[in-house]
């Protein structure tokens, strides 16, 4: 039996998307731990700057995509 991660709206959306973390950090210019909490700790809270780097790089590979689909801030 396969183990199902907790992910949050941001991770699932990269699971849905078929882009990798590794991928998605090179393209937000976003640290490995950053990126692991935005896909996996519901609890965090990105600072500003993390925020707009990683919702200019969302709008890069879904022009559509809005942060409310992804943070609940």
């Amino acid at each position: 039996m396969t183990r199902q991660r907790k992910r949050t709206k941001f991770g699932q959306w990269l699971d849905k998307n078929k882009i990798e973390q590794k991928e998605f950090q090179k393209i937000a210019k976003i640290g490995r731990t950053t990126c692991h909490h935005l896909c996996n700790d519901k609890e965090h809270i990105p600072s500003v700057p993390v925020l707009r780097a990683v919702i200019k790089a969302i709008k890069k590979i879904d022009p559509r995509a809005k942060y409310t689909d992804f943070f609940d801030i």
